[in-house]
């Protein structure tokens, strides 16, 4: 029996929904290349996922963010950062920095990039780094400051607990382009 509930709860639910009839008449010439319940299913995930992450950012706005949406908040942004921000200096220093290395160790895996060198040369450790040059601390940390308002401090999170998950999203876009990356970095393009 507990196998047919499993099997409920994970089948697909028919849904039925409403084109206007020229996207109809255009589909009709795609039905065989395109898997239409896949298009729609992947479509409202991300409508949905939109919706989920406003939410979030209005709780971080407000200072409702729980310590795990806080993580989660601060994960998505690490990633957006490498992606979108980044030079590829910074991300070779913050993600080397992630295992554990000192300054002087980033220097020396640096091949003497002197680019590398005048970020971090005037640091000596990481959150001081991130929290300086990295972090754009008004929108990713802003739930962690007690409001003007609010009296109790104990919902206030250490700004130090969100530099891990944002460091891991940072390693998540690392990983993949790691090699090219570095590459690039010590051929000078």
């Amino acid at each position: 029996m507990q196998t047919d509930t499993h099997q409920e709860n994970t089948m697909s639910k028919k849904l039925t929904i409403s084109i206007p009839n020229e996207l109809h008449q255009k589909l009709e010439n795609y039905r065989e290349q395109i898997a239409i319940s896949n298009v729609c299913s992947q479509a409202l995930r991300e409508a949905m996922n939109t919706i989920e992450i406003e939410v979030q950012e209005a709780k971080n706005r407000f200072h409702l963010l729980s310590i795990e949406e806080a993580c989660s908040l601060a994960f998505r942004q690490g990633l957006h950062w490498a992606g979108h921000k980044a030079t590829p200096e910074e991300l070779f220093i913050v993600c080397l920095w992630e295992d554990g290395m000192a300054v002087s160790e980033i220097i020396e895996k640096s091949q003497g990039n002197a680019k590398i060198i005048k970020l971090i040369e005037d640091y000596d450790d990481i959150n001081h780094f991130l929290e300086e040059k990295i972090i754009d601390f008004n929108k990713l940390l802003l739930f962690s400051m007690p409001s003007e308002d609010d009296d109790d401090e104990e919902f206030a999170i250490n700004i130090s607990e969100l530099f891990k998950p944002f460091i891991k999203g940072a390693l998540t876009v690392w990983r993949e382009i790691e090699d090219p990356l570095k590459s690039k970095i010590f051929k000078g393009e």
